[in-house]
């Protein structure tokens, strides 16, 4: 593998290399996601550098300049990386477009730095090496990381940092679970009195207050299906008055009614008992 991702590593730098720059990078990026971490820098009580892990560019300040680009750490993708989905890949085509290399200039070299991760997982596994470096010179306290209750262990190194955010904090912050890291970074940022607040402790205070304790599952709790209990479901289904017309629209309903069941394997069951119908 790593041949030829080196390889389609050097021909994207070069191609990066011969593009005219589009636009500040906080500009290029769109969706919900990036929307709320771009606010968290524009809502900031203190002065905060934004930085974006970027699978195409490496590390890039939402001021810099830049082409446009598709690019991304997410495998199964006309766009994803070589090795998309593998840490190592990941890491190694991350790091050689730099980004390691900047991170220290930029981050680690300051005084007194301080750094809130707010990343997907496939983008924080591929920073991991800078950010395990990060923590070694200038300790857990000056790290916070910002994840799901149960991405902690898939980060071990970053147990201290860890700031975890429990999905009921969606009722309070607003948006999708998709969208919850970076609304709770929007929201601790506002709340940061000074650069010093920022560690895992005082952060952790800042959003407990978010949790409410009885407010509702962000998501109901399903009961799992088996597949014979699936094509069953789906024959009566049929037999309804409103059936119906698609995989999709049978698998809303199914989740509708509480049921819980794999997406590809409904579909490959429904075209299956769909193909039945028409022979």
């Amino acid at each position: 593998m790593a041949k030829p991702l080196l390889e389609t590593r050097k021909a994207w730098k070069a191609a990066l290399r011969g593009s005219e720059p589009v636009s500040r990078a906080g500009k290029l990026y769109k969706g919900g996601y990036w929307t709320a971490a771009t606010r968290a820098r524009i809502d900031a009580a203190v002065p905060i550098k934004t930085l974006v892990v970027s699978a195409g560019l490496g590390l890039v300040d939402v001021q810099d300049w830049v082409p446009s680009y598709a690019a991304t750490f997410t495998p199964g993708t006309p766009d994803s990386i070589p090795g998309a989905g593998n840490s190592g890949a990941s890491r190694l085509w991350w790091s050689g477009l730099g980004a390691a290399d900047r991170f220290k200039r930029e981050v680690t070299g300051q005084p007194d730095p301080r750094v809130i991760a707010a990343l997907p997982t496939r983008y924080l596994d591929a920073a991991q090496p800078a950010l395990a470096d990060f923590v070694r010179v200038h300790g857990h306290e000056r790290l916070a990381v910002l994840g799901g209750v149960g991405g902690k262990s898939q980060f071990p190194e970053f147990e201290q940092s860890w700031v975890a955010l429990d999905l009921r904090m969606v009722h309070k912050l607003g948006g999708t679970a998709g969208q919850l890291t970076a609304r709770a970074l929007r929201w601790v940022c506002d709340q940061l009195d000074s650069p010093a607040s920022a560690n895992p402790d005082n952060l952790r205070r800042l959003l407990a207050p978010l949790v409410d304790p009885d407010a509702p599952p962000l998501y109901p709790k399903r009961k799992k299906r088996t597949p014979e209990e699936v094509e069953a479901w789906i024959l009566r289904a049929w037999s309804q008055k409103t059936p119906p017309t698609s995989a999709t629209a049978a698998l809303r309903r199914f989740r509708a009614e509480g049921n819980a069941f794999e997406q590809k394997r409904f579909s490959s069951i429904y075209r299956a008992l769909d193909a039945q119908r028409e022979d």
